[in-house]
């Protein structure tokens, strides 16, 4: 993190704000360009376009398997690993907690957590349910869902917003539920009015 400057004058963090503030993000990104701080349009016609690692890129023919230390046991480091170790890499994860998944993480019947302060709680779930502590959904991202359908991972189907659903607050005085489509368009047209 920068230093406060001790002298008169600004940093260059208050220039560059400044500088975005009168002219904009397209000025200031032209600014930080002149400054050396990102890429230009000249940088961009001399340096090769980004290549993502094709699967032949890590593969050790005709060597031994090298050993690779993934420090993380997220889902960044366990694909990592994973992938690697396709490639014919001997890796170890280093995870700082006592379970992988980073944050994923998912609690069925019988799991115990202990916290920080050393509370621990142990779930008492019903066979087949479960609850989902961390991301509740796997947005459309392909490379994500090709490691669910490779690694056998069920997918389900999760619903954001279910306009069929019913709302109902008694303590609003509400008589009977009403529909969330109902409420949602009644909103707007109070809201147009």
């Amino acid at each position: 993190m920068a230093q406060p400057q001790s002298g008169p004058g600004t940093s260059r963090r208050s220039f560059l704000r400044n500088v975005g503030l009168t002219g904009g993000a397209g000025t200031m990104l032209a600014t930080m360009g002149a400054l050396g701080l990102a890429p230009t349009a000249e940088a961009a016609q001399r340096e090769q376009p980004f290549r993502a690692p094709q699967p032949g890129d890590f593969t050790l023919t005709g060597r031994g398997a090298a050993k690779v230390v993934v420090v993380g046991g997220g889902i960044a480091g366990l694909a990592t690993a994973y992938e690697l170790g396709k490639a014919g890499y001997d890796c170890t994860v280093l995870e700082a907690r006592g379970r992988t998944g980073g944050r994923n993480f998912t609690v069925r019947g019988g799991d115990t957590t202990t916290d920080l302060h050393g509370n621990t709680q142990t779930a008492r779930l019903s066979d087949g349910q479960y609850m989902n502590c961390g991301p509740a959904r796997i947005p459309q991202w392909m490379v994500t869902l090709d490691y669910c359908r490779e690694l056998g991972v069920p997918i389900e189907v999760f619903t954001n917003v279910n306009a069929d659903a019913y709302l109902f607050n008694e303590s609003t005085g509400m008589k009977k539920p009403l529909r969330y489509r109902t409420a949602k368009a009644d909103v707007y047209g109070y809201v147009s009015e």
